[in-house]
């Protein structure tokens, strides 16, 4: 298979290179003027903007074009573009939880942060489930590898991805486009920005999707199609800007919901999930499922306000930003036709943050920038309905009701649970540049952090919890002796040094301590839980940036060691009403090597290829929980050492390859061919011996036809073309699940621009 995909890549990308060659020296009829070099790039990674070869940090910036020919419409497709990054897809479309360089936290839970930080326009967004964007009005992403804590702030353990939107313009432009694929998915889009006056400016841009449903539901609840996503997301701002002063306002309304689920549809083929020995049907066949519907739909707000006043020499910079997001979750748990077990739950955030910031702007050696941060996060379970042996949607979480326990079949039962988990985070930071000389300059950074984390929770039953136990109206059953509370105070750093070896030739050395504070774990509700201890993570890094040939070549090489302490692992608890817990795995050893290169020959082609290694191994993890398979195929929770065991979402290599060969037609219009290819090597998702996704591939390719007038265009495209189904298996405590994805996928996108 993996002869054939990369068959399948080498046509693909060399095809446009043969035309190239063949096409020599002479131009088309209608030809663009020659303009070879590959396009300059410009990043905030150091809160600044700068050329990316600038920067001596390893990062990946990607822009609406490079999104579009490599087929990524939203942030769980990142990989493909961004070496290194890796997600989980055994929680399919509804969760993104982003691992860079092995460094990540697998617990979709909310209150349990990432250790990979996600930021619009420099706001932080802390809801998993909230952060699966389609992307529609995006200037570019910034994918920064390594600790960023002295700039970035909360969570910025392993990286940050940073999403920086289109800012309104003071000239009427704007886009739409409308796109229709396989499984009839729908998707419609447009953006306008123009001036109100000479010193107000606006945008707005929406996005629809819908459809998409691959899988079918044998089951008798609902049965059918199913499997698709439908979103509706509007973004608005204002901006105001004058000779020193500019601000921009930002309200971004976000309606989301899927009912692909992945791990929590399907048992894997020989096992016997508790649900069939009951007398259940499961079903074993790809992209078919027996079971009650499963949910995720999030609904989410947005607003910020960002400002910056210029006293010359030196800018006073505001971020403030408020994110208010709410998740409904309904998952059936025992993957069969009966009313067995599921769980229906609403979750959310409340997040106020407020950052200040002095940046120095003058032309001298020194550039410094010192701020101050403050948020406020109120994580909320309420409630999460945990169901057993009574009829699908007994419970209704979203309503805030439960059905009469005197209707309940024999043995039934409903365990409702509520929980909060409050954060207030304080810190203040700062950062220097000194150039020695036109060529050595150094950085250090220091941040010092406050983070005061609280937490409550109460479980009430109704029903037949055991044998003559029985609970006529819903009871509260345990609580948590008080708040709980706990702060967490930490110093962090980055010291660096860069030389410049020839006008476009950087090298760099740098040392990056990484923190996450403690918590407590939202999802395990037993009273007087331990606290988790937070992550530690010391980065060293030698990196070099360099362009040859006029710009035509571009190659980076980043070769890292990580020195990973405490970190936060969820596992699976075997207790249905306490599913999932934290606890600290000692210590990690990571070390490993990014390559990137860029190749633009000709102006009308450009090749890239990137390389990621990996080594990733526990130091000490003794006692970690891991699931085993009992004789019926069901999950049995036992400890572990797990000591020199590889880490989680650790693959030991990945590589992607992209081409884009523009083809200049006589009347003035153009063809754009685009391909990409990306493959991993297998990695881990949980410590057990079962939790694993597979090496797989996925390659995409598109046609664009853009006429001479440019204002409109058509695309053809095509995703997974090699068809994989990205198996991967997940033990359960009552099932041993798998996952599959989308199979594969080609439509057809037209869109206009002004």
């Amino acid at each position: 298979m993996l002869r054939l995909s990369l068959l399948t890549v080498l046509l693909a990308t060399t095809a446009p290179i043969t035309a190239a060659w063949a096409e020599g020296a002479a131009k088309d009829p209608g030809a663009a003027p020659e303009q070879v070099g590959i396009s300059e790039l410009i990043v905030t990674a150091q809160r600044r903007e700068e050329r990316l070869q600038d920067v001596p940090i390893a990062v990946t910036a990607v822009t609406p074009a490079a999104l579009a020919t490599a087929g990524v419409s939203s942030s769980l497709d990142l990989p493909r573009v961004a070496p290194g990054l890796t997600t989980a897809p055994t929680v399919a479309n509804a969760i993104f939880v982003p691992y860079l360089r092995g460094v990540g936290a697998n617990s979709p839970a909310t209150g349990n942060d990432s250790s990979i930080s996600v930021y619009i326009d420099g706001v932080y967004q802390s809801d998993k489930l909230a952060n699966i964007f389609d992307f529609a009005d995006i200037e570019r992403i910034e994918v920064l590898k390594g600790p960023q804590g002295t700039l970035f702030g909360r969570n910025a353990t392993g990286g940050a991805i940073n999403i920086v939107t289109l800012q309104p313009k003071e000239t009427l432009s704007g886009s739409a486009e409308v796109s229709y694929q396989r499984f009839n998915r729908f998707t419609a889009k447009g953006y306008l920005t123009g001036p109100i006056s000479d010193t107000l400016s606006a945008s707005i841009g929406y996005q629809h999707i819908g459809g998409g449903d691959y899988l079918t539901n044998t089951g008798k609840d609902t049965p059918g199609k199913f499997g698709g996503t439908k979103s509706d997301s509007v973004d608005g701002k204002l901006r105001f800007a004058s000779d020193r002063f500019e601000v921009t306002a930002s309200l971004m309304y976000v309606k989301r919901s899927t009912d692909d689920l992945g791990s929590n549809l399907y048992p894997v083929p020989g096992t016997r999930p508790v649900g069939v020995l009951a007398g259940g049907r499961a079903e074993f066949d790809l992209y078919k499922y027996s079971g009650s519907p499963n949910l995720v739909a999030t609904r989410t707000y947005r607003a910020t306000l960002n400002a910056r006043y210029s006293f010359g020499g030196v800018d006073l910079v505001s971020l403030t930003g408020y994110v208010n997001s709410r998740d409904h979750n309904k998952l059936d748990f025992d993957g069969t036709d009966l009313d067995l077990q599921y769980f229906d739950e609403i979750q959310g955030t409340k997040d106020f943050s407020q950052e200040f910031q002095l940046l120095s702007t003058g032309e001298g050696p020194l550039q410094w920038v010192v701020g101050g941060y403050y948020s406020r996060n109120r994580a909320f379970i309420e409630p999460l309905d945990v169901s057993s042996g009574v009829p699908y949607n007994t419970a209704d979480a979203a309503n805030g009701t439960i059905g009469s326990s005197a209707n309940f079949p024999p043995g039934g039962s409903v365990t409702s649970i509520v929980a909060r988990g409050p954060t207030r985070s304080l810190a203040a930071y700062g950062q220097a540049t000194y150039a020695f000389s036109d060529s050595t300059k150094l950085t250090a950074g220091l941040r010092y952090t406050s983070e005061h984390r609280e937490f409550t929770f109460a479980v009430r039953a109704v029903g037949q919890l055991a044998p003559g136990f029985f609970l006529p109206t819903l009871t509260t059953l345990l609580t948590d002796d008080g708040e709980r509370s706990k702060t967490f105070n930490k110093l962090t750093w980055r010291l660096a040094l860069d030389h410049q070896l020839a006008p476009d030739v950087m090298t760099y050395v740098s040392w990056n301590r990484g923190f996450k504070s403690g918590t407590f774990n939202l999802n395990d509700f037993t009273p007087n839980q331990a606290v988790v201890n937070p992550e530690q993570l010391d980065a060293y890094e030698v990196g070099l940036k360099s362009q040859f040939f006029d710009h035509r070549l571009q190659f980076n090489a980043a070769a890292f060691y990580y020195d990973y302490k405490n970190i936060q692992v969820d596992i699976i608890t075997g207790n249905p009403q306490s599913p999932t817990t934290l606890q600290n795995a000692a210590s990690e050893r990571l070390y490993g090597l990014d390559l990137d290169v860029i190749a633009q020959p000709t102006s009308n082609l450009q090749l890239r290829a990137n390389v990621a290694l990996l080594n990733a191994k526990y130091k000490d993890y003794q006692n970690a929980n891991a699931f085993i398979q009992d004789a019926n195929g069901n999950g049995v929770a036992i400890k572990v050492d797990a000591s020199g065991d590889r880490g989680l979402f650790a693959p030991k290599w990945t590589f992607s390859l992209g081409a884009d060969y523009t083809a200049y037609l006589g009347d003035g219009g153009k063809l754009l061919f685009s391909t990409s290819y990306y493959r991993t090597a297998t990695f881990k998702t949980g410590i057990g011996p079962f939790d694993v996704v597979k090496e797989y591939d996925s390659l995409g390719a598109s046609v664009t036809f853009t006429p001479e007038s440019d204002h409109f265009y058509v695309r053809v495209y095509g995703n997974n073309l090699t068809n994989q189904k990205v198996i991967s298996n997940q033990l359960l405590q009552l099932k041993y699940t798998r996952n599959e994805i989308q199979p594969i996928t080609y439509g057809l996108a037209i869109g206009a621009r002004f």
